[in-house]
């Protein structure tokens, strides 16, 4: 007979607890009490997929088509998967609405402890997108700062900077903390930076990995003696890697009959059910592994040791080199079979194929900035703030708007200056997860212009800047050339003089790194790339300091009155926004860096 995945006799899902083989047939247990003689392998109980939700935890935002279909092949791969689409795609919403769906028949969650693995810059970004798409919950996520602090137990979600595990792989006690967190599943962001074998932070994400991933499943053999037909149960632990693919298992058993002594030799298979796979692994990254293909041996060998064994190996395998004796790229000739090898369990859709995105959007990327010489710098700055608003307060009088203007500029200097580093960073992953896209950095201060010029020319990327003092003679061929040199793929823009008389539909993507004062001024600056001309959809995304007030209150108060007036907010301006100024003012004040 063949089962269905409930039990016939009564209704519960069928969840096998052992099985033993007799000629064709098979003698299963389940976990309902019911035993049954099968001629076929029993159906497992699978989560139907129309009953995913896919929406966030706050009203209002939902997944794409395209990050369903994401979350489908996540599933399909059994948490054992690359997501390789290009930044702006959310890879991110992907992953945590497949963990958040994730339960078993009975409705429970089937990852109850999540480690995200995270560049330090982006742990603020995550802690906001787990508590949006995974669960809001005041409990459910904790970000672990360093390796002395207290890791509370019982969160669902942990995350921890790549360069921090090391340092807890590099003692048996930090090795020994992280195992204790009991993680079953592990997301890897930017999994491409684990392209050397021998860095300390790959080492420790092997080590780590291949310490959660080996597991002992108990499994019971009902024995019968060919000789005296004696029958007798005996409990086994069969060890596996969840990390493979396989579907079963097999199992050898040697032995003699407790009671005649007659030896027996029996091969077993066993199937793994949704509830034996505990663990899993996802990672994500942007940039094509046909241009960067040695540096993925480690995920690749991490999510499929089975297949890709050795570097060695890897390397005479799927690569080639190139001038320089590198071994960069998939040789032509073996592209088409790597993509059949790694269908299941790499997925990446370019932008062009996703048209279903809105034509226009804006995200947030919080980062986190840290360093002596910046809280020095931001705190003197508020004491000299704290002064003039005293001078005021004894006067009676207070600050109006061109003075917080004079007064907090220099704060968000101070901290333009301080995300250039993260912004570095995001322009290279950019350009190595797309080929022919452009971007265009919207910036205010002079000072964060030409930091990031000049970061961008020591890392030999070619870019152009255009400011105010440009005269129009001199925007025209800076335009002119940022569109047409195919070689020149990002453009410095200051936002007051970008967002007025130019086109700069070349670039549809935008990393806006300074937010400004006026909203007004934001949107006319992405008025210059969303506009007629442009094929392409466009996305800005917003680098926001998270912790700094200067910051974190401008951009809640502004997409807070951006949801309440619509996508517009022509109708407002924080310069005539009384309360507003007097706000920020205030909470600077109230919030000095320690």
């Amino acid at each position: 007979m063949k089962l269905t995945s409930l039990c016939s006799i009564c209704n519960k899902p069928l969840v096998l607890v052992n099985e033993c083989q007799f000629g064709q047939d098979w003698y299963r247990n389940y976990k309902c009490g019911h035993a049954f003689y099968e001629t076929e392998s029993r159906s497992v109980a699978v989560r139907d997929e129309t009953r995913r939700n896919y929406d966030a935890c706050i009203p209002g935002k939902s997944a794409f088509d395209f990050q369903r279909e994401g979350i489908d092949f996540i599933f399909k791969s059994n948490f054992n998967c690359l997501i390789a689409d290009p930044m702006g795609l959310g890879k991110t919403i992907q992953v945590l609405l497949a963990a958040r769906e994730a339960k078993f028949p009975d409705g429970t969650p089937r990852f109850r402890s999540i480690l995200v693995l995270v560049k330090a810059a982006t742990t603020y970004q995550w802690y906001g997108e787990t508590k949006e798409w995974l669960d809001p919950a005041l409990w459910s996520t904790f970000i672990i700062q360093g390796t002395k602090g207290f890791i509370p137990p019982g969160f669902r979600v942990y995350i921890l900077s790549m360069d921090t595990m090391s340092r807890f792989m590099k003692t048996p006690t930090g090795a020994a903390t992280l195992k204790s967190l009991n993680v079953d599943l592990v997301i890897v962001d930017e999994c491409h930076s684990f392209k050397n074998p021998d860095s300390a932070r790959s080492q420790a994400l092997v080590a780590f990995l291949q310490d959660i991933s080996i597991s002992e499943l108990d499994r019971t053999l009902h024995l019968g003696c060919a000789a005296c037909e004696n029958q007798w149960d005996k409990p086994i632990k069969i060890k596996i890697n969840l990390r493979t693919n396989r579907g079963k298992l097999t199992h050898y058993e040697r032995g003699k009959c407790p009671k005649c002594g007659a030896e027996f030799a029996l091969q077993t298979e066993h199937e793994l059910t949704v509830e034996d796979r505990t663990k899993g692994l996802v990672m994500l990254s942007g940039t094509p592994i046909k241009n960067r293909a040695e540096e993925y041996f480690i995920p690749l060998n991490l999510m499929r040791p089975d297949i890709f064994t050795g570097l060695d190996s890897f390397r005479r395998r799927w690569l080639t080199q190139d001038d320089k004796g590198k071994w960069s790229r998939i040789a032509s000739h073996r592209i088409e079979v790597f993509k059949e090898t790694t269908k299941d369990f790499i997925i990446r859709r370019e932008k062009n194929a996703v048209l279903s995105l809105p034509p226009f959007r804006r995200t947030f990327e919080k980062i986190g900035i840290e360093g002596e010489e910046f809280q020095r710098s931001y705190n003197a700055a508020l004491e000299t703030l704290q002064r003039r608003v005293d001078e005021l307060a004894a006067e009676g009088k207070e600050m109006s708007f061109f003075e917080v203007q004079e007064n907090l500029m220099t704060l968000r200097r101070i901290v333009g200056l301080a995300k250039v580093p993260a912004a570095l960073e995001y322009i290279e992953e950019f350009l190595e997860s797309v080929e022919d896209e452009k971007l265009a950095v919207g910036i205010h201060h002079q000072g964060v212009r030409d930091n990031l010029y000049f970061g961008l020319k020591q890392k030999g990327i070619r870019c152009l800047k255009l400011s105010g003092e440009d005269s129009a003679e001199k925007k025209n061929q800076i335009l002119m050339e940022f569109n047409r040199d195919p070689e020149i793929r990002v453009l410095i823009v200051n936002m007051i003089a970008g967002g007025v008389g130019l086109n700069i539909q070349s670039a549809n993507n935008i990393l806006t790194l300074e937010r400004q004062w006026n909203a007004a001024d934001e949107e006319q600056f992405e008025g210059r790339f969303h506009r007629q001309g442009q094929t392409k959809p466009v996305c800005n995304n917003y680098m926001i300091a998270s912790g700094i007030p200067v910051e974190d209150y401008f951009n809640t108060l502004v997409e807070e009155k951006r949801r309440i007036c619509g996508e517009s907010l022509d109708g407002w301006s924080f310069t005539q926004d009384r309360d507003a100024v007097r706000d920020l003012v205030y909470k600077s004040l109230n919030t000095k860096l320690g």
